[in-house]
């Protein structure tokens, strides 16, 4: 079908222009676009028919204006989360509590839905790679690295790969939408192993909603799995599940005959919402001042070279073992990974420059101080390529060796700053996009 049949393509052109909506093309056919939101539309709430339209939007298009446009996969309309907050009940945009105004009262809460799990991963949609083959993009990008992931993954197993296949060609003109999930994509909840869940789907004509049960002689009864659906059959039921160990809660999708009244809601548990706001607001400027915090000398930094993990260090210790409770493991590996990354690194080369000023001849430093820098300073090129560390650790070590102090006691908050500045935080697409 057409882009202009289900959306204002000068509003879509427009938004594009203006940064709202990104653009990603195909690396092997400069046609094929995927179509999505950005971070700065979430940020100051620029919802309109094209922002929330494109959310893993696919077209074939050769025209910047996509007034040539042809639908080649369409995923779910961005959608909100039903959260409840001191005066009653809002609709809010993900966990970081922004909200956009929204009447609940307009929300029928007796209409009828289909609830099913809500699965803690990377949306997958499923299109035909120029290749020929089933293949999966994520909602900004064909280069995803989830997107490359779980292609491969698909393509690696027979009766995935089948099935895929068989969505595209059994039901053409529907999208259909799966959730990557495993060790490789973990996003705040752990899943013991890479797979693919099947969600449900989009009816390309209309934008009806498809329940996962439609096709589930093609998707579920070979063994592949599906999003489960809950004991709940419309928002008020669903409102009232109890929460469940280790989920993050439950999508509704209320189903109408009417496209206009069919709506999705995401109702997270509140622990969930804990795990996420410790895992994603602990920032790159929280690790950086928690780095800067530290009080360290090069003893402390030996260590830490010879056990690989910063953990040794109190503060940062007792940042990462908050809590023995199971529920936070993987907050704590998070956390200590983005300690060690920056860290553990800059303590080995801190201890190769102890040792290499520890090794250096009596005679250099046996003479007049002045003269002693001078001479070290003159080798510091030859230093830095030996040990890997910068010029002022090294500097900061000959002048203690200068005056006569132990080399291990001498603090190392310079190691440190120079650690905290090699600290950035890469966020994955789905935390950019959720």
């Amino acid at each position: 079908m057409k882009l202009a049949e289900m959306l204002d393509t000068d509003l879509l052109a427009r938004e594009v222009a203006d940064g709202y909506i990104s653009c990603s093309v195909h690396p092997d056919d400069p046609s094929l676009k995927v179509l999505c939101y950005g971070k700065v539309t979430q940020i100051t709430g620029h919802w309109n028919e094209a922002t929330k339209q494109c959310r893993g939007l696919i077209i074939r298009s050769e025209l910047d204006d996509f007034s040539d446009a042809e639908v080649v996969a369409r995923p779910w309309r961005k959608f909100f989360t039903l959260q409840q907050v001191q005066s009653g009940w809002a609709l809010g945009d993900e966990e970081e509590g922004t909200t956009i105004e929204s009447d609940i009262a307009a929300l029928d809460f007796e209409a009828r839905a289909e609830v099913t799990d809500k699965i803690d991963g990377s949306m997958l949609v499923l299109y035909r790679h120029p290749d020929g083959l089933p293949a999966y993009s994520t909602k900004a990008s064909f280069e995803s690295e989830q997107a490359a992931h779980y292609t491969q993954l698909m393509r690696r197993h027979p009766v995935t790969c089948e099935a895929a296949e068989n969505l595209l060609t059994q039901r053409p003109g529907e999208t259909w939408i799966s959730e990557g999930v495993g060790p490789s994509n973990q996003i705040v909840l752990a899943y013991p192993e890479d797979k693919i869940v099947l969600l449900g789907g989009v009816d390309h004509a209309t934008g009806t909603y498809l329940s996962a049960k439609a096709v589930r002689g093609i998707w579920g009864d070979n063994g592949l799995e599906v999003a489960a659906v809950m004991p709940a059959h419309n928002l008020g039921e669903a409102v009232g599940i109890a929460d469940r160990e280790g989920k993050e809660g439950v999508v509704v999708r209320i189903i109408s005959d009417d496209v206009e009244k069919q709506m999705q809601i995401k109702i997270k548990q509140q622990d969930y919402l804990v795990l996420h706001r410790l895992v994603t607001g602990f920032g790159e400027k929280a690790v950086r001042h928690a780095i800067m915090s530290c009080v360290v000398t090069f003893a402390d930094l030996d260590r830490i070279a010879s056990s690989g993990t910063s953990l040794d260090l109190p503060e940062v210790r007792n940042i990462v073992e908050f809590s023995d409770n199971p529920i936070f493991q993987n907050v704590r590996d998070k956390r200590r990974e983005q300690f060690d990354a920056a860290i553990v690194p800059a303590a080995q080369a801190a201890a190769r420059a102890k040792a290499y000023v520890a090794a250096l001849p009596e005679s250099d430093f046996a003479k007049d101080p002045r003269e002693a820098k001078k001479q070290f300073a003159l080798s510091i090129t030859e230093a830095v390529k030996a040990t890997g560390a910068p010029q002022g650790v090294l500097f900061t070590l000959a002048g203690a060796r200068i005056a006569g102090e132990d080399l291990d006691l001498v603090d190392a908050g310079a190691v440190m700053a120079a650690a905290a500045r090699t600290v950035k935080h890469t966020m994955t697409e789905e935390e950019q996009m959720t």
